[in-house]
């Protein structure tokens, strides 16, 4: 019987379709990052929706803004995490690297977003943001905007 099952075992392992799993390279330092980014705030998740190809829109009420929109309100979509998208959990607060346009920002495992709670050293790295959460309803602006 084992004779049997064995070849057929091996058939099988080999007849399966290959999954494409998510592969990165390690991101680069908070401010080549930073640089490299439309847009890099901290904000809170408060709704995750489907995109109908496996990623998600999510929109994150924003505490803090290092580079790109002062919005109180921000959304960043994501692919699927089989294909390197990240899945962000309502009601976490994240710190996010977001490439693409001003509109329409993207972010992915492969950047340097992450929950804030594992943030620190980023945090520390960038130092003072350009803008702060005031009263749920806008941001005020703290320094200039300036990019080298």
């Amino acid at each position: 019987m084992t004779r049997l099952l064995l070849p057929l075992l091996a058939l099988i392992c080999l007849s399966a379709t290959a999954t494409h799993a998510c592969s990165c390279t390690e991101p680069p330092p908070p401010l080549d990052a930073m640089k490299d980014a439309t847009a890099v705030f901290s904000g809170r998740v408060i709704a995750a929706l489907p995109d109908g190809a496996n990623g998600y829109t999510y929109t994150l009420r924003v505490y803090a803004v290092w580079k790109g929109s002062t919005a109180p309100e921000s959304e960043v979509a994501t692919s699927d995490v089989a294909m390197c998208g990240i899945w962000m959990q309502p009601g976490t607060e994240f710190l996010v690297y977001a490439g693409g346009d001003e509109g329409d920002l993207t972010t992915s495992n492969c950047s340097r977003t992450t929950p804030v709670t594992l943030a620190a050293s980023d945090l520390a790295e960038l130092g003072e943001p350009i803008a702060v959460e005031t009263n749920g309803s806008s941001m005020t602006m703290l320094k200039a905007r300036y990019y080298s």
